[in-house]
C-alpha cells in the first residue's frame, strides 16, 4: 500500500475497536424465527388465563410451571439469534427484549414459587398476591410478548431500511475524536442540567429531550474506551475518570442504575476494543461485586431520604452524603434494616399483580391520555404532563411513597391502562417498534457511523426496559428517534442538492 493510500485508509470512517467482522452490505436481523416462539407463548398465555380460576391460592407450583414453560419455549429462538453474525446480534433489539423477559419475567418470577422462603416472603411485602393472581400475571406477560414476537416477524421494514441508508451517510466522514468530544460536551451539559433538578438547584421537571441527551455521556465513555487510533491512551484515561465521577454522582443520587450504567459503558467499550470473549466474564466479575456492595446501603439511604423528605422536600448534597455514611456504617438506624435481596430485585410479580387488581377495581392508569403529548417539546409547552410520573404515582397508591419508582413491565402496564386491549396493543407496538429500530441499527453498524451510534443503541435500551412502562421507555424514545431521523433526512436531502 502506498503512503497516500495508507493515509486515506486511516482517514476513512471505521467502527471503533472491534468493528463487526461481517460488516458489508447492511442486513437487518431475520425476525421470522421469532414467530414460532411467539405462537407458543400465546398458547401458554391463553392456557394460563383459562386455568387461573381453578388454581388454589397456595398452589404456587402451577404458575411456576407456566412461567418455566414460557422461558423454555424462548430458548431455541434466542440461541438461533445468537448464532447470527456479530452485527446482526448487535442490532437485534427483539433479542434484547426476549432476553430481558427471561431475566425479569421468568427467572425473577420464579422466586416466589421456587426460591428461598424468606426471600419469597419479602418479595410479597410490597403487595400480597396468591397463585391465582400470579397465573393472570403470567398470562398477560406471555400473551404480550407473544404478540410482540409475531408482530416483529410480520411488520414491513423495507421503507425504514431505505430511509436509514440515506440518513446514516450524514456525518459519516467526521473525525471520530471530534464526534466523541461532541457527545461528551452535549452529554455533560445535559447531565449537569438534569442533576440540577435532582439536587434542588432547579425547580420543575427536566425536558425529556435533555434527559435523553444526558445519556450521550455513556456513549462517549464507551467510544473513548473503544477508540484505538491516535490519543487512545488519553481518551481511555478520560473515560475512566468520567465513569468514576458519574458513579459518585449516581451514588449521591441514591440511584443504583446511575452507578452501574457508566461501568457497563466502560465494559462495552472494552468489549469493542479487545473482543467480547476476553472482556465479558472479567468485566462482570468486577461489576457484580460493586452492585452487591452498594445495593443495601442505597436502599437504606432511600429509606432515610424518604423519612427526611417528608419534612423537607429539598434534601441537599451534604445530607445525602450523611445518608450514605449512615447507610454504610449504621444500617440498623433505618426503618427496614433488611438486607437487599438480589433475586427479589428481579421479581416483579407482586407489583404486577397489584396493577392487574387495580385495573379490575376501576383504578386504572392514565398514560394512554399522554401519548400525543410526547410529540410536543416541553420548552414550548411548559404545561406538558410529566411522562415518567406513572411509576411514582403507582408506588403512592400502594405504599404511600412517591419518592420511588415502581415499574410493572410493558405488557402489564398496557393492561393497567386499557385492560386486554392495552396488553395486546402494547405487545404489537413494541414488536413493530423494535423491528424498525433494529433495521436502522443494522444500517448504522454496517456504515460504521459513530454519529448515529446513540440512535442505534437506543433500541437496545428500549428492549431491555421490558420492566418499565410503555409511555416513558418505548413510546417517548421512539418519537424522539423519529424526530432525529427526520432531521437527518432533511440534512441528507440538502447535502444532495448542494453536491448537484
Amino acid at each position: 500500500m502506498t503512503r497516500r493510500a495508507a493515509a486515506a485508509s486511516d482517514a476513512a470512517p471505521r467502527a471503533p475497536a472491534s468493528a463487526p467482522a461481517d460488516a458489508g452490505a447492511a442486513a437487518a436481523p431475520d425476525f421470522r424465527h421469532w414467530r414460532g416462539a411467539g405462537i407458543l407463548l400465546l398458547l401458554i398465555g391463553v392456557a394460563a388465563h383459562l386455568a387461573h380460576g381453578i388454581v388454589a391460592g397456595g398452589e404456587w407450583w402451577i404458575p411456576g410451571a407456566f412461567t418455566s414453560a414460557s422461558g423454555v419455549v424462548l430458548l431455541p429462538a434466542i440461541a438461533r439469534a445468537l448464532r447470527a453474525g456479530r452485527r446482526q446480534v448487535l442490532s437485534d433489539h427483539v433479542l434484547v427484549l426476549a432476553s430481558a423477559f427471561e431475566l425479569y419475567f421468568v427467572f425473577g418470577a420464579l422466586l416466589i414459587p421456587f426460591g428461598p422462603p424468606e426471600q419469597a416472603r419479602l418479595a410479597q411485602t410490597f403487595y400480597a398476591i396468591d397463585a391465582a393472581l400470579a397465573m393472570r400475571v403470567c398470562a398477560i406477560n406471555s400473551i404480550g410478548l407473544g404478540c410482540a414476537l409475531i408482530a416483529s416477524s410480520l411488520v414491513k421494514r423495507r421503507w425504514i431500511a431505505r430511509v436509514s441508508r440515506g440518513v446514516v451517510q450524514v456525518g459519516l466522514n467526521l473525525s471520530h475524536v471530534w464526534v466523541i468530544a461532541a457527545f461528551l460536551a452535549i452529554g455533560g451539559y445535559s447531565s449537569y442540567y438534569v442533576w440540577a433538578f435532582e439536587f434542588g438547584l432547579r425547580s420543575g421537571t427536566p425536558s425529556g429531550l435533555v434527559y435523553n441527551l444526558s445519556r450521550l455521556m455513556l456513549v462517549a465513555i464507551m467510544l473513548a474506551v473503544a477508540h484505538r487510533g491516535r490519543g487512545s491512551s488519553a481518551l481511555t484515561a478520560a473515560a475512566l475518570a468520567l465513569a468514576i465521577a458519574q458513579c459518585v454522582v449516581g451514588l449521591i443520587m441514591l440511584n443504583k442504575s446511575s452507578v452501574m450504567f457508566p461501568l457497563l459503558a466502560l465494559m462495552a467499550g472494552l468489549c469493542w476494543r479487545f473482543g467480547v470473549r476476553r472482556v465479558l466474564l472479567p468485566g462482570f466479575a468486577a461489576i457484580v461485586p460493586v452492585f452487591l456492595l452498594i445495593a443495601s446501603p442505597v436502599n437504606r439511604g432511600r429509606d432515610f431520604y424518604w423519612a427526611k423528605s417528608r419534612v423537607n422536600l429539598t434534601v441537599n448534597v451534604s445530607e445525602r452524603l450523611d445518608f450514605l455514611k449512615d447507610a454504610f456504617l449504621h444500617p440498623n438506624n433505618f426503618r427496614t434494616g433488611g438486607e437487599y435481596s438480589d433475586w427479589g430485585r428481579l421479581c416483579y410479580t407482586a407489583p404486577q399483580g397489584a396493577a392487574v387488581e387495580y385495573y379490575d377495581a376501576g383504578e386504572e392508569g392514565d398514560d394512554y391520555k399522554k401519548l400525543l403529548w410526547v410529540f410536543l417539546p416541553r420548552f414550548l409547552f411548559p404545561s406538558k404532563p410529566i411522562m415518567t410520573s406513572a411509576g411514582a404515582e403507582f408506588s403512592y397508591k400502594i405504599i404511600g411513597d412517591d419518592t420511588t419508582y415502581t415499574g410493572v413491565g410493558l405488557f402489564i402496564d398496557g393492561y393497567y391502562n386499557l385492560g386486554w386491549l392495552g396488553a395486546i396493543g402494547v405487545g404489537v407496538a413494541v414488536g413493530a417498534i423494535l423491528t424498525w429500530t433494529a433495521t436502522f441499527a443494522a444500517e448504522v453498524y454496517a456504515a460504521g457511523s459513530l454519529v448515529w451510534l446513540p440512535m442505534a443503541m437506543l433500541g437496545s435500551m428500549m428492549g431491555f426496559r421490558i420492566d418499565g412502562n410503555f409511555l416513558a421507555d418505548d413510546w417517548g424514545p421512539v418519537v424522539l428517534m423519529g424526530y432525529v431521523i427526520l432531521a437527518g433526512m432533511l440534512l441528507a436531502a440538502r447535502t444532495r442538492r448542494t453536491v448537484r
